[in-house]
């Protein structure tokens, strides 16, 4: 109990000073020599994910912690072998499932990849789980039984980036989120029910807002922002896309309101907007 009260203090420091001590997180992980050691290491990662990271409702002191997290289990790969997956179990997937930042969750999709073997063998439904992270963190949207697109999905995935470049990039993105989440709204532009599938609606609602920077955000009903970019006009609609998205897919936005969610020409979701 005393071990992990202090295990949280000092995570809870780290965040306050509004800095990712990466090279820290390396001398001790470096450092790591018994199995023992990893394995006391991966659970106290898997500890502060369920314990701190789940209960924090601050959006920016989460995503760092979320941040932190990975970056860590970066490292852990980095110098430590993977047979010690068998003794963290799900610690790396919980990573990314729990980050609200869209673009940091497609950054760590690769490593998730990386150890699909492991991973496999533990939760039993790779790729659907992470993958499905990706889809609700950027959309909304649920792959849930859509197995014959999982393919697709996953090649337009991948980055070749190395561990020191993919942490200065999961940086980057976290310090992005911070200065999108410091905007003021201007107006709301129009508001609709969140609805993952197509045949049901969910309780929830995003909107798409304009913020004190000029520019055009889809914002979820717990806060989360993501910039849109419009991307043409035809017939009275205008086509919008997440700035980052990963899949090629596009909203449609009609002048009174109505939305929907394109694959190419293939409707995914067809939204009801709220008044």
């Amino acid at each position: 109990m005393k071990k992990t009260y202090l295990l949280f203090l000092l995570f809870f420091l780290e965040i306050c000073f509004s800095q990712i001590p990466v090279e820290s997180y390396r001398n001790e992980i470096s450092s790591l020599k018994s199995i023992d050691e990893v394995s006391i290491y991966w659970d106290k990662l898997l500890d502060i994910d369920q314990n701190v990271l789940l209960n924090e409702k601050d959006l920016i002191k989460k995503d760092s912690i979320s941040t932190s997290l990975m970056i860590r289990t970066i490292l852990m790969f980095e110098y430590h072998n993977e047979s010690t997956f068998r003794l963290y179990k799900i610690a790396p997937v919980m990573n990314m499932a729990h980050c609200s930042n869209s673009n940091s969750a497609k950054l760590f999709w690769p490593i998730i990849e990386k150890y699909k073997v492991v991973i496999n063998q533990i939760m039993k439904n790779y790729p659907a789980y992470p993958l499905e992270s990706i889809s609700l963190n950027y959309y909304g949207y649920s792959l849930l039984n859509q197995d014959k697109i999982y393919d697709n999905l996953i090649s337009k995935l991948q980055n070749t980036f190395s561990n020191e470049e993919l942490i200065s990039k999961l940086i980057t993105s976290h310090k992005n989120f911070k200065a999108s989440h410091s905007l003021k709204e201007i107006k709301t532009i129009f508001k609709w029910q969140f609805q993952p599938f197509k045949d049901r609606k969910e309780e929830g609602f995003f909107e798409f807002v304009k913020m004190s920077n000029g520019k055009l955000y889809k914002r979820t009903d717990d806060g989360i922002l993501q910039k849109i970019n419009l991307i043409s006009k035809k017939d009275g609609f205008k086509y919008y896309q997440i700035e980052g998205e990963p899949f090629g897919w596009i909203y449609k936005l009609g002048k009174n309101g109505s939305l929907t969610l394109l694959n190419d020409d293939e409707i995914l979701i067809e939204y009801t907007r709220i008044d």
